[in-house]
């Protein structure tokens, strides 16, 4: 008997700076049991691309040679943007065979799993990109058959990350689709081909006998581990996880809330009846939940930064050092009824005391002006005393609840004016009323506006107590409430404190946008600041720029 052939001379055939066909091998950058993958530089356009190179042992074997050629056939055809995409094939005799596709400069989905659970808005929008791009394929007739993150590459884009399926290689493309594959060789029926941890009960039977709702399946495994961090089924043998599968022994996700939880398990029903007929379905139905706040959100508390509390009807109530401007209040008001500004409320029975303790201030002050205007008008030996009904009140009597102002009296006061004259109230100012009371210690209204009374002040006029609206403050922490949740999903597992900088437009709409840490994470980043783009404050007083703070 010979001795076995190295399963892989490809990993010494080549080296960097080899070139193949037009294009020259910067580095190797992944593989897998029959093919490498590498970053290559076109001769002469310099333009990148990643090369997938047939192991050279299987370049002469006739089935894996068509099975990797149909794989450029179906991604050539595809052309989606979850899709990678396929420019050319190598052809170079006699060992060399590839597939030029573009390069994706980023990790893989696994890469990205295991440093811990994906936050909610980005799972969901690569789960969104996948079910796009596979949607795609379905209608034009291809399964992909092995969907799993390590066949999805995230990449950095503007608005955020996005996900591409890669390696089609052993894709099925059923009788009449739209695809060309020209694929000699078929499935067999009762062959078993894909990865065991995110094939569906059927293709585990038989990877011949499937249809779309297989790679929702995949996809639903997928979903699940990017919410969680943590495989969707048991097991640590290939044997023991498809005995799992195939029976539906789904790890428990108490983390998630009702409806997506409800999402995750029709998506990897054992039943293919039972799931979600379509990627489309499956994606439709995200959307959905994705609407609530499907993950209940630990809260945001940081040794600095305190989130306040509050109730309708309550003020904000701070449990440590805070600044309200970093911070939102754990429950948003109802929109229909904005809360007042934040101001000192005295209790019920102060509403009653302090009234009338300063009325008799007020009243004793103007009786011992109008005693000593008497005095002076009758002098001091003597004369005929003015009636009661021919004494002029020093101050007008206005029209609140309960007087405020003391008859004159005859009599010797027995409460002394204030000691400063200046600290008397003017004869030019009503006295004070329930509904314009200022607090104590206060200046008078007259003093703290620098002006005379308007005649709308004027005593016995009615008195309407003008309703103060939201501030610019309290426009901007609605909005915020409303998408805390979001945000804090985009940070958790960091560990690190963030920091969102959101610029507002008088309009109330978001200008700029930036969020920062150290370190920074592109990925959080990226979550953080979709969350800010998505804050409608209303219409503002002053444009002008928040920072909200979420620690771990």
């Amino acid at each position: 008997m010979s001795e076995p052939q190295d399963p892989r001379p490809s990993a010494t055939s080549l080296r960097d700076g080899d070139k193949v066909g037009a294009y020259v091998l910067e580095r190797r950058v992944g593989g897998g049991t029959f093919a490498d993958v590498w970053l290559g530089r076109h001769a002469v356009l310099r333009s990148r691309h990643a090369i997938k190179l047939l192991d050279p042992q299987w370049v002469a074997h006739p089935m894996m040679r068509e099975r990797f050629l149909s794989e450029g056939r179906i991604l050539a055809q595809l052309r989606h943007p979850a899709l990678v995409a396929v420019t050319d094939v190598l052809d170079v005799p006699p060992d060399r065979i590839g597939l030029v596709m573009e390069f994706v400069e980023g990790g893989t989905l696994a890469d990205r799993i295991a440093r811990g659970a994906l936050p909610l808005p980005l799972a969901l929008a690569l789960a969104t990109d996948v079910l796009d791009g596979m949607q795609h394929a379905h209608e034009a007739g291809v399964i992909h058959r092995d969907l799993k993150p390590e066949n999805i590459l995230i990449v950095d884009r503007t608005d955020r990350a996005h996900a591409i399926v890669v390696d089609f290689g052993i894709a099925k493309v059923v009788a009449g689709a739209e695809v060309d594959a020209s694929l000699s060789v078929g499935t067999r029926a009762q062959t078993r081909m894909g990865t065991p941890r995110y094939m569906s009960p059927e293709q585990i039977e038989s990877s011949h006998a499937v249809d779309p709702r297989s790679d929702v399946f995949s996809i639903g495994a997928i979903l699940y581990e990017m919410l969680l961090g943590r495989v969707a089924f048991p097991g640590e043998t290939a044997t023991d996880v498809m005995y799992h599968v195939t029976r539906g022994n789904m790890n428990p996700a108490p983390e998630l809330s009702a409806p997506l939880r409800a999402v995750v398990e029709r998506a990897l029903a054992v039943s293919p009846a039972a799931r979600f007929e379509s990627a489309a379905a499956l994606r439709d139905a995200l959307a959905a939940v994705e609407k609530d706040a499907v993950l209940a959100p630990p809260p945001v508390v940081a040794a600095s930064t305190a989130v306040p509390t509050t109730r309708p009807g309550t003020e904000p109530t701070f449990t440590s050092r805070q600044d309200p401007t970093m911070a939102t209040p754990g429950t948003a008001l109802p929109a229909s009824a904005p809360p007042d500004p934040p101001r000192s409320r005295p209790t019920s029975l102060a509403w009653i005391l302090i009234p009338l303790g300063l009325a008799g201030l007020v009243g004793a002050a103007g009786l011992a002006l109008g005693l000593s205007f008497l005095r002076s008008e009758i002098g001091a030996d003597g004369g005929t005393p003015l009636s009661r009904d021919e004494i002029v009140p020093i101050a007008p009597t206005p029209t609140p609840v309960a007087p405020v102002v003391a008859p004159p009296q005859t009599t010797t006061a027995t409460t002394p004016a204030p000691a400063d004259p200046a600290a008397a109230p003017s004869s030019h100012e009503p006295a004070p009323t329930p509904d314009r009371l200022p607090a104590p210690g206060t200046p008078s209204a007259a003093t703290t506006h620098g002006a005379a009374l308007t005649p709308a002040h004027a005593p016995n006029a009615p008195t309407a107590r003008a309703k103060p609206g939201p501030t610019d403050a309290q426009r901007i922490d609605g909005a915020w409430a409303k998408s805390r949740g979001a945000a804090t999903t985009c940070t958790r597992g960091a560990k690190t404190v963030w920091k969102l900088s959101v610029g507002f437009a008088a309009s109330g709409e978001p200008t700029k946008v930036a969020a920062n840490a150290s370190p920074r994470d592109a990925t959080v980043a990226t979550c953080l600041e979709g969350v800010g783009r998505k804050l409608r404050a209303g219409k503002l007083d002053d444009a002008g720029t928040r920072v909200f703070t979420l620690a771990p």
